[in-house]
């Protein structure tokens, strides 16, 4: 009676927000204890998951203030992915993305200067020091221009952004619709990855190489300069501590992508 008078089939879409929700064939109901456990122990490790998931996300907002003065994460300043439909689409690297972007666009610069004056100035001990650093610095430049369009392709005036807000004007959520959708979070993922290991592989040379320059011999390829004590002449000492500062700031980046990429779970996240 239950199966014949009640529209599970109904209740399923409203409950998924999809038209298209299959539901299995449910044959017999012998085994109904088994599958409800099996299923509780599956939304408990979820729920676990998840939990553990903030408590690393708490440990390393103690991080973020301590090393950049923000009680938050930063957001990017326009996701279109997240009113689609009300519900709106997960997006793999929303806090990961959002600090990256911050950061090369309100930290970064005021370094930029200490490191070009370093590609520019240093005479390396061994030559290919210099070209690995000179790529880096390139790379991290890069990075800095790779996140600035990305922001433009995902606003209002962006082609991924551009389009997601029209589907989302569209209100009716249809197959086609939400498979287009689906494909541009998707597009825009895979460009942030790409980001972000060109920032870590930039981020770890520039590391050995200044371990070099500062002679701690971390590693035998990376040897000093034979100008570093004349390196902006009478701001030589000035210029040590911003490279030190640059150095640091670095680090604690790139510490904090590796520790916040695997935990950075496609969950809607509002500002």
């Amino acid at each position: 009676m239950f199966v014949q008078t009640v529209p599970l089939k109904s209740i399923c879409c409203l409950i998924f927000n999809d038209l298209q929700v299959n539901i299995g064939n449910f044959v017999g109901g012998e085994d109904w204890f088994v599958k409800y456990k099996a299923n509780w122990k599956r939304i408990f490790d979820q729920k676990w998951t998840a939990w553990a998931n903030d408590c690393k996300k708490e440990g390393l907002r103690h991080s973020l203030e301590l090393n950049f003065k923000l009680e938050q994460f930063p957001m990017l300043p326009e996701r279109p992915w997240a009113g689609l439909w009300g519900t709106g689409l997960p997006y793999r690297y929303e806090l990961t993305s959002g600090f990256l972007y911050w950061y090369f666009k309100d930290v970064f610069p005021s370094y930029e200067l200490t490191l070009k004056t370093l590609m520019l100035e240093a005479d390396f001990v061994k030559k290919e020091n210099r070209v690995e650093f000179t790529d880096a610095f390139n790379t991290l430049v890069q990075v800095s221009i790779d996140l600035a369009n990305f922001a433009r392709r995902i606003s209002v005036s962006g082609d991924i952004g551009m389009l997601l807000t029209k589907l989302r004007d569209e209100k009716l959520r249809t197959l086609q619709g939400s498979q287009k959708a689906e494909s541009l979070v998707r597009s825009a993922e895979s460009d942030m990855a790409s980001i972000i290991v060109h920032f870590g592989d930039a981020s770890r040379v520039i590391e050995l190489v200044l371990s070099g320059v500062f002679l701690e011999k971390k590693d035998p390829r990376y040897d000093g300069l034979s100008n570093f004590n004349h390196i902006q002449g009478k701001d030589n000492e000035s210029f040590k501590h911003k490279l030190t500062d640059v150095r640091n700031s670095l680090a604690n980046v790139l510490a904090l992508i590796k520790e916040l990429e695997p935990i950075d779970t496609p969950s809607l996240i509002t500002k």
